[in-house]
């Protein structure tokens, strides 16, 4: 053989391999970007950055959750039983609002949602900036092509070459349950509900940053500082018209639910008095701006005593399913809705409780 017919041969061989290669990937198709999967149970990843898209494609959703962690255990089902409509969870945790406006853009130009219930998650409203989604975003654009990479990995490979429906290479079987993590029994996680004294027994990172604080606290009284400036306002503005209100302009059919995310007043009396005027700025303007939109509503729950009870938090942020719950039934009998005419005094009220919060209990604990 020549030395040229064997560089063609060579190339030949290659070329043969890589195409047998993305034939297996395209049948196996674990997060089914081209095809509900053949041969196996549907399953889907907790991943949903990447799942999202397999779900919207193939699958006739009408109402759609999607949120941080903080809309994650929403259990659909949940939903369905209350409130019309086929629904699914397809929240991302962590995702900012550019982040999901990758997701609500392919979903809102593929489908014709009639509901959205959506976070307004604080890292949102208080000086956002973009995140980094070109891990991901690709699959969401109109090249059907390169959806493939996301499979070029030992990972993926590995599981295609067994054709495995093992959870780590396809994920679970019951949609409803892929993202509810209050329901998992992880350690280091449900096992810091209860109490304060839990948070004490079981320190981790998730509430590192505020016991450290709680162990320094002055039990000055609570100063919330005015550090809003006209140029970081307007970028919120600008942030928060691109990657949401847009969205509910362009889609007057499509009804927007904007939870605001009860945090625990322990979080905002220890570590909000740089945040909370930004925060309160931008659910001004966006109830300023939604008032025009009747096709979008904002409900507010900081005033609950919920969020009072350690016990309800497994860190300061982060509450359990019964708040999701009590979600549900706001959506449901249409109370705890934040608007233009009572947004003043739901902040000032808010913030008066944020003053009046006894953090002499907490500190106590950690003394002893």
């Amino acid at each position: 053989m020549s030395h040229r017919s064997f560089v063609l041969w060579v190339i030949a061989q290659a070329v043969a391999c890589g195409v047998v290669i993305v034939g297996l990937l395209y049948i196996y198709d674990p997060l089914q970007l081209y095809h509900k999967p053949y041969f196996r149970e549907n399953a889907f990843t907790d991943d949903t950055r990447v799942q999202n898209k397999g779900i919207i494609t193939h699958y006739d959703f009408t109402h759609y959750i999607l949120g941080s962690c903080m809309l994650q255990n929403i259990l659909a089902s949940e939903m369905e039983q209350n409130l019309d409509g086929a629904w699914v969870n397809i929240s991302m945790a962590g995702s900012s609002f550019d982040t999901r406006a990758v997701i609500l853009r392919y979903l809102l130009e593929h489908k014709q949602p009639k509901h959205i219930v959506y976070s307004l998650d604080d890292f949102s409203l208080i000086s956002p900036s973009p995140s980094k989604t070109d891990s991901f975003d690709y699959l969401y654009d109109e090249n059907p092509y390169n959806d493939i990479k996301i499979y070029m990995n030992n990972k993926f490979l590995l599981c295609a070459l067994s054709f495995s429906s093992a959870k780590i290479c396809t994920g679970v079987k019951d949609l409803n349950m892929l993202l509810p993590w209050a329901l998992v029994d992880e350690s280091g996680v449900t096992d810091l509900f209860g109490g304060f004294d839990n948070w004490i027994a079981h320190e981790n990172d998730r509430v590192q940053s505020m016991m450290e604080s709680l162990r320094s606290f002055d039990h000055a009284p609570f100063t919330k500082l005015d550090n809003t400036s006209s140029t970081d306002t307007r970028a919120t503005r600008i942030y928060l018209q691109t990657y949401l209100l847009s969205f509910i302009k362009e889609h007057p059919n499509t009804h927007f639910s904007l939870i605001i995310p009860p945090y625990s007043r322990l979080h905002w009396r220890i570590h909000g008095s740089d945040k909370l005027a930004k925060w309160q700025e931008s659910i001004t303007y966006l109830t300023q701006e939604i008032a025009e939109l009747p096709n979008a509503s904002m409900y507010g729950f900081d005033d609950l005593s919920y969020t009072t009870q350690i016990a309800n938090y497994m860190d300061p942020e982060h509450y359990n399913i019964d708040m999701n719950r009590i979600f549900i039934q706001a959506l449901r009998e249409r109370t705890h809705i934040i608007d233009k005419a009572n947004v003043s005094s739901y902040l000032w009220q808010m913030e008066q409780n944020i003053r009046d919060y006894d953090v002499v209990p907490f500190t106590t604990m950690l003394a002893k």
